[in-house]
């Protein structure tokens, strides 16, 4: 998961060498297949960690960007434990909400500047919820499910016949440029 191998390149910019090998250590004592190279999680790995959130952190200071980690984690934790292909509750998905507006406010902090930006955390933050409005499931924490997503975006995408390569990406651009103005007005009307 590249959300897993952001936090982890986030940490360690903000951690000083004892609390990283700390946080390495404990990493390791998790025993999950991506323990040697972070950013190459498999579901298991994820799920372990997501499981052992506490373990992770054990030993380390209750500070700054360790702690706006593990509540991203936290967040995490909750929407990996909801999303699935069972069609959720009213409830449910207000919690999914909730973390994924929780998630939103902690990647605002200065601590999340390389966190903030990334296509993966911004596909959960953006899109997720409207995929599991319209579909009632989803698994955010599968390669798959982020395929149906980015269909699921690119499906009312124009196509351009009968340009010039040149033209057909100037018509795509504006298009996008005023798309983008709309969605951005759309959202601070809202």
């Amino acid at each position: 998961m590249r959300v897993f191998a952001i936090i982890r390149l986030a940490l360690i910019n903000n951690l000083n060498v004892a609390d990283r090998l700390k946080l390495e250590n404990n990493f390791f004592d998790l025993s999950t297949p991506a323990a040697v190279y972070w950013q190459k999680f498999s579901g298991k790995s994820v799920q372990i960690v997501l499981k052992n959130i506490q373990a992770l952190f054990t030993n380390l200071p209750h500070d700054g960007v360790i702690v706006v980690m593990k509540q991203i984690l936290e967040h995490l934790a909750i929407i990996s434990h909801l999303s699935g292909v069972k069609t959720l509750t009213n409830e449910e998905m207000t919690l999914i909400q909730q973390a994924i507006a929780a998630i939103k406010d902690l990647t605002k902090k200065d601590v999340c500047r390389e966190i903030s930006v990334t296509p993966y955390l911004h596909m959960l933050l953006e899109h997720f919820m409207p995929q599991i409005e319209r579909l009632g499931s989803v698994s955010f924490f599968s390669d798959q499910c982020s395929e149906n997503i980015h269909g699921y975006m690119d499906k009312d995408k124009d196509r351009v016949v009968g340009l010039s390569h040149r033209d057909e990406l100037v018509f795509l651009a504006l298009q996008h440029t005023f798309r983008q103005k709309l969605f951005d007005e759309r959202q601070e009307t809202n």
